[in-house]
């Protein structure tokens, strides 16, 4: 009876401080484009007649303030039972190693296991003490637990407030515009239903910029145009080393580009991504502005911006701390490449796949933590030749619910919640129900891999963090082996 009480009281306070993002049901690894029609409101619409937007590079916010206490030393009120059920008491004794071996070691002789590779690390979030360890030194493919990193990096280097912009810019004749990508893989097109309906954050409209862009070129008189599109904002290959085609044929990831409309999928009845991203979006922006009474001449060509050119209109995305709350309660691997990127900009290094994991290696070292566990060809973790050290997910972890790091705050409401929400809404069932809204983990999965790394408070009342890779997991077996991992991560909860 407690736990249901305590299940319910998640529910409500997450609804009323917006700690926790609820989302509808994905698969894991879909991409969970978000997408939109004319009634589609933007977080952020500006519009500038004459002078231009000296960036598209996503705006920085303050300086991060001072250190607050860490999630276990805070002092939870009465209306906040979330932090109560993963959040120790002052008292806590400290976790047995002991008890932990003996909790843990019969399961993982599940039968789901049996052929499995099965690595898996438990440690005392307050102290970093590894309470348990199962070949927890091995560097396995992560999966989407590698959008951890990303989450991080994103958040401390572009910081919480930032948000991605869409321009329309002048062309170099008076009657041409160029529409200028920002990097905004959740722009929403006018026709997205189902499953890539716009759902939390409201995204930003190509239909909103299409109208605002429509009335600045009414207000010159011109009502014909020639309509260029500029995505060079990333750079290099834009398919990962590793990425099977079948990714882009069941909508998984588009071709990563600086320029795309619903994460890529110009017909939200079909699960395929487009080849080209860009120049899809830029059909569909075109076919906005005749609606809205311009006659765009030709097709859509790439073009780059002049530099100097009055910016026409601009549409902007969330700010950086929902779009990190949407990639990791998604698993929206169009968002996890987009931010690496973005990061790689803010920091002088390639926008490309190399540069990005560069980047986000050197942020997440820059806060202390041993990025040589990081060995990745992609930020979103779908390429099987990508590599981590569950110790390395471990850090990541602590450092969010750590103290001193508040910009990394809502990687805690993004994580999705055991039974609850976002690729965890329809897991731990059954005999793992003891996990169902009291664990918060990010899911990864992939052909022959099964992961889950997150953290919970344990029957001593310590918070711990925990990561578990299967690998070597039999095709038609990724159902039974995370039903199993759900299990194991349930024998932590009291």
């Amino acid at each position: 009876m407690l736990r249901i009480v305590l299940v319910v009281a998640l529910v409500v306070v997450a609804g009323a401080v917006g700690s926790v993002a609820l989302y509808a049901p994905t698969s894991e690894d879909s991409g969970g484009t978000s997408a939109g029609g004319a009634s589609s409101t933007p977080s952020a619409v500006t519009t500038t007649v004459a002078t231009p937007d000296p960036s598209v590079a996503p705006t920085r916010s303050p300086a991060p303030p001072s250190a607050s206490p860490a999630l276990w030393q805070r002092t939870a009120s009465a209306a906040a039972p979330l932090l109560m059920a993963v959040s120790p008491a002052a008292n806590a004794a400290d976790p047995s190693t002991a008890g932990l071996t003996a909790t843990l070691t019969p399961l993982l002789g599940d039968h789901a296991f049996a052929g499995d590779d099965v690595a898996m690390l438990v440690a005392d979030a307050a102290s970093g003490r590894v309470l348990f360890d199962h070949d927890g030194a091995d560097a396995v493919p992560p999966a989407s637990t590698a959008k951890l990193a990303v989450a991080v990096a994103a958040l401390q280097v572009l910081g919480p407030d930032a948000h991605l912009s869409t321009r329309v810019v002048q062309g170099s004749a008076p009657s041409q515009v160029v529409l200028v990508g920002g990097g905004d893989p959740t722009l929403s097109g006018p026709a997205a239903v189902g499953p890539r309906s716009p759902g939390y954050p409201a995204p930003a409209s190509l239909v909103t910029l299409a109208q605002l862009t429509a009335a600045q070129l009414h207000a010159r008189g011109l009502t014909t145009i020639s309509l260029g599109y500029d995505a060079s904002l990333f750079r290099g290959a834009t398919l990962a080393p590793g990425w099977k085609p079948i990714y882009q044929s069941e909508g998984d990831v588009a071709p990563v580009s600086a320029l795309e409309v619903d994460e890529g999928h110009p017909n939200p009845g079909l699960a395929a991504t487009a080849a080209d991203p860009a120049a899809a979006a830029a059909a569909e922006f075109a076919a906005l502005l005749t609606r809205d009474g311009v006659a765009v001449t030709g097709v859509p060509t790439g073009a780059h911006a002049v530099q100097g050119k009055a910016v026409l209109a601009s549409v902007a995305s969330p700010p950086m701390s929902e779009l990190v709350q949407r990639m990791l309660g998604r698993s929206d691997n169009d968002l996890a490449e987009a931010l690496s990127r973005q990061v790689a900009i803010a920091t002088g290094h390639p926008a490309t796949f190399a540069g990005g994991v560069a980047a986000v290696r050197a942020a997440v070292a820059q806060l202390g933590i041993d990025a040589t566990g990081l060995a990745m060809v992609d930020a979103s973790g779908l390429s099987p030749l990508d590599r981590v050290k569950l110790a390395t997910l471990l850090a990541l972890l602590r450092l969010a619910i750590g103290p001193g790091h508040d910009r990394l705050a809502s990687i805690l409401s993004g994580l999705p919640v055991a039974g609850f929400s976002g690729t965890l809404s329809d897991r731990f069932g059954g005999p793992a129900a003891a996990g169902a809204g009291v664990i918060r983990a990010k899911t990864g999965t992939l052909d022959g891999v099964v992961a889950l790394a997150g953290y919970l408070r344990d029957d001593s009342g310590a918070t711990l963090v925990f990561a578990t890779i299967v690998t070597r997991v039999a095709k038609n077996a990724t159902t039974p082996t995370e039903a199993a991992v759900d299990r194991l991560s349930a024998s932590l909860v009291p």
